[in-house]
């Protein structure tokens, strides 16, 4: 097998974890028994490199779906749950970036404003009947979780939102 070819194997796999399902760290992980211990795979010894590429891929992915999960103009859409998956998704997040010592690379700033953009949203639609969905988790998660990413617990914005989550 040439190195181009390899490459190419790689490349795919990439693609699988990048657009897999809910739980990219499963994708990942079957990437890596596909190329190294699948008797159907490549038998590869992966390189330090190879296995960065396919962890970004799993990298991207959470963050990416933890990006719709904050996303208002995804209220409407099925592939919407709201904040309660959100938390769950943080800290699937959290555990995946542990487990595989990894940076989140500045991502906390973006969840940051992508939940400011949220809170704005909220604010401009206080009527929206959508807003329950929105805010379907406790408020003492939706707090702790806020706080950890660095919003104020006196922020008018995020009281106001937090209004909205349940009891």
């Amino acid at each position: 097998m040439t190195a181009s070819e390899r490459r190419d194997i790689i490349d795919d796999e990439y693609l699988v974890v990048r657009h897999s399902g809910e739980i990219p760290e499963i994708a990942l992980n079957s990437s890596f028994h596909y190329l190294t211990a699948d008797r159907e795979g490549p038998g590869y010894l992966l390189r330090p490199d190879e296995i960065e590429i396919l962890r970004r891929g799993a990298l991207e992915r959470f963050q990416e779906i933890i990006l719709r999960d904050l996303d208002y103009n995804n209220r409407n859409k099925t592939i919407y749950r709201g904040l309660q998956r959100l938390l769950h998704n943080w800290t699937r997040y959290g555990d995946f970036c542990r487990r595989q010592e990894l940076s989140d690379g500045g991502f906390q700033i973006r969840v940051l404003s992508a939940l400011h953009h949220l809170f704005q949203e909220i604010k401009n639609l206080p009527d929206d009947p959508a807003i329950s969905l929105v805010c379907n988790c406790r408020k003492e998660h939706f707090a702790s979780f806020a706080g950890e990413i660095g919003i104020s617990p006196d922020d008018p914005d995020f009281l106001f939102c937090l209004g909205f989550c349940q009891p």
